[in-house]
């Protein structure tokens, strides 16, 4: 497994996008809407360091983020690359984690995505590697 990158959980990217931008880190891909998770991702990358995904809630419909914004918001998850989506979380549930998400279609990734909580309560991401 390779980590892609770590969520970063704002109210809201273009209010949080300027000091990420003034810190040196540059947009790889630009604020996006995910209807599925109803949430505003965008991917910001600094040279050698961890790829960041800022996270935001729209302000229509439910929302998974509200409660993590009502605690502070901050570094929310950690996502891997995985060659196989459902068997990573399948191995996950078998060594006691939760899976909070079945695999769905993330819209800034264009590939699929499901989360779980470790039993040490770290939420993670699992992401299926690009098909080459």
């Amino acid at each position: 497994m390779k980590i892609s990158h770590v969520g970063v959980v704002v109210p809201s990217i273009r209010k949080a996008l300027p000091y990420w931008l003034a810190c040196g880190y540059e947009i790889e891909i630009a604020e996006t809407f995910d209807p599925l998770q109803n949430i505003f991702c965008c991917l910001l990358v600094k040279d050698e360091t961890l790829p960041i995904e800022l996270v935001a809630p729209s302000l229509s419909g439910p929302n998974p983020l509200i409660s993590r914004l009502a605690k502070g918001g901050g570094i929310d998850h950690i996502c891997y690359e995985v060659e196989r989506l459902e068997e990573s979380l399948l191995r996950e549930s078998q060594l006691g984690s939760r899976i909070v998400c079945q695999p769905i279609f993330a819209e800034t990734f264009n590939r699929r995505v499901g989360f779980i909580v470790n039993s040490g309560g770290l939420l993670v991401e699992y992401m299926e590697v690009l098909s080459q």
